[in-house]
């Protein structure tokens, strides 16, 4: 039975390879630009020690509905036979959003000393990823391309009042750096003649780092007073409906969720009389959603 699967296995293998070198093998590149509508909702907590006890959750900040607008280009170059490189890069701009700052004394978010309801209109998020990846072809109407890279995503959040008064103003900043591997699986659907599906789906192991600037605590270091370490994951669902213009030109609609989390790792606080504190970091929490519209141009 072993021995009939085998030769089932190699004859399989055999004829996708024979289909692939018997296809027109031209070099084909994409180019897709696109603008976006983003609406991002992002928390963090730390514990009182290292142990995250006294208590397990000290401080957390949550930002919610930071949206704005961006734009971004994907790129697949077609480098060899079925092998692509693939880049991707967006930058959005924060024009809207709220955020929360509270502290407790008591475990489970009880008996809260300090409470603040801000504005965080400022910012930007930005992202870019490179990966090589390999285009399998079932049928004229499906083909996968699974790929494997690197990848990175910032964040720069502001706090702000709500209503600013006297001359001394808030405006506290938290910036984030989350980046590593990322592996992903690209799914091209043609339905009718003009009008295509791609669907995409990746993950991401990843590092994280947050900077933080409290600029109105004078008892913290200016301008890092704390920094956030640990790691995490993401993960990306995206589908794109092309409508064809001709054959070097097509025009598009896009819609992505992101998700991403990291585990428990360590707040290092900076004071400014130069001494270094630490605790537990509880961990970050982002999610991500979006819609837009672009254009392709394709070139063999």
């Amino acid at each position: 039975m072993k021995r009939y699967l085998i030769y089932v296995l190699l004859m399989f293998c055999c004829f996708s390879v024979y289909g692939q070198l018997a296809e027109e093998q031209r070099k084909r590149w994409t180019f897709a630009f696109y603008g976006d509508d983003s609406s991002e909702n992002f928390q963090w907590s730390i514990a009182g020690n290292s142990n995250g006890q006294n208590p397990n959750v000290l401080s957390e900040v949550i930002w919610t509905k930071l949206k704005g607008a961006g734009m971004g280009l994907d790129v697949d170059l077609n480098i060899w036979s079925h092998i692509f490189f693939k880049g991707s890069y967006h930058k959005a701009f924060i024009r809207n959003g709220t955020a929360t700052d509270h502290d407790y004394a008591a475990d489970d978010r009880t008996q809260p000393t300090y409470s603040a309801f801000l504005k965080s209109n400022e910012g930007h998020t930005s992202r870019y990823s490179i990966a090589l990846a390999y285009e399998i072809k079932f049928h004229e109407l499906l083909a996968i391309m699974p790929y494997a890279g690197y990848a990175k995503n910032r964040q720069s959040f502001s706090l702000k009042n709500l209503e600013e008064k006297g001359d001394t103003k808030l405006n506290s900043r938290y910036q984030t750096n989350w980046s590593g591997t990322v592996v992903g699986l690209d799914l091209e659907v043609a339905r009718l003649q003009r009008i295509n599906l791609n669907a995409g789906l990746s993950y991401q192991q990843l590092h994280y780092t947050g900077l933080a600037d409290w600029n109105l605590i004078d008892a913290f270091k200016h301008p890092l007073s704390f920094k956030h370490t640990a790691k995490g994951f993401e993960s990306q669902v995206l589908l794109r409906l092309n409508f064809k213009i001709n054959s070097m030109c097509a025009a598009y609609l896009r819609g992505e969720y992101r998700y991403a989390e990291t585990g428990k790792g360590i707040d290092r606080l900076f004071l400014a009389d130069g001494q270094e504190r630490e605790s537990r970091f509880n961990g970050a929490v982002r999610k991500v959603k979006g819609i837009g519209a672009g254009i392709i141009f394709s070139i063999r």
